[in-house]
């Protein structure tokens, strides 16, 4: 793709610029680039490759949906917008990396049916998920929702079956809207310690209690790797279960304070 034409430069890839285009294998798409619009390589099915400028700030509906022989994808860091269906059964896509450091939304089905992909971590600053955005990811074995999450979405993890553990970074307790229906094999959700006593009470995660762990608050005397330390200051912590040493600690309220435990005891 050229940076200027007719001594003009390109700041966008426009809509349904390359849409259908079957013999188009590489792209590479110069800084100076804003947005990829709507449908700009939806349905390219040979597109392999594609190199995305630092400069790239919206990526657009459908972009790049049914770009089935698309096996990687770097998301340069001042994206704010992953758009909708914008990965659609992009059924070879395997690594995502997302590099951005501004506020990100993922669109509704952005990454519904990427069969390939195994794991993702999402940025800091990702802080909505739209409704099945990772629907039917079927490999996707973990996911960490960041501390800026505001919003999730409507079955944003519809059906990820491989899918075993959650780690919800959030300051905030977030509704939960059937996030994991039919991820029959999901085994731990770990929540922050400053939340827990919300998420416990709240209704829409009624069928998950069994699955809550925590991650303690810092400071804390009790540490994962070495085992406990020292109760001394957790002693009024709202705790519903703690796993240590795969040891699981059932908790009251206030916390029993132990005299002189050690770590493995």
């Amino acid at each position: 793709v050229p940076s200027e034409i007719n001594g003009q430069k390109v700041i966008a890839i426009g809509l349904n610029a390359f849409k259908g285009n079957t013999s188009l294998k590489r792209v590479t798409i110069p800084e100076g680039i804003i947005i990829i619009d709507d449908f700009a390589f939806s349905g390219c099915v040979c597109l392999e490759s594609i190199s995305l400028p630092n400069s790239l700030i919206r990526l657009g509906y459908e972009s790049f949906r049914d770009c089935v022989m698309l096996q990687s994808i770097i998301i340069p860091h001042r994206v704010e917008v992953i758009g909708d269906y914008c990965f659609y059964r992009c059924h070879n896509l395997a690594d995502i990396k997302m590099l951005s450091d501004r506020t990100l939304e993922l669109c509704f089905t952005c990454f519904s049916e990427c069969h390939a992909v195994e794991s993702l971590i999402l940025p800091k600053v990702t802080n909505r998920i739209g409704s099945y955005a990772f629907n039917n990811c079927i490999s996707l074995t973990g996911i960490i929702l960041p501390e800026d999450m505001v919003e999730v979405g409507l079955s944003a993890f519809y059906n990820c079956v491989s899918l075993t553990v959650v780690s919800i970074e959030a300051d905030r307790c977030i509704e939960n809207s059937k996030w994991f229906s039919r991820c029959r094999n999901l085994r731990q959700i770990t929540l922050r310690a400053s939340t827990m006593r919300k998420y416990a009470r709240d209704d829409s995660w009624e069928e998950y209690r069994g699955l809550f762990v925590f991650k303690l608050s810092i400071p804390t005397d009790i540490c994962f790797e070495t085992g406990i330390v020292s109760w001394s200051n957790v002693e009024y912590a709202d705790y519903y279960k703690v796993y240590i040493n795969n040891r699981i600690l059932e908790t009251r309220r206030p916390f029993v304070t132990t005299t002189g435990a050690t770590a493995g005891e």
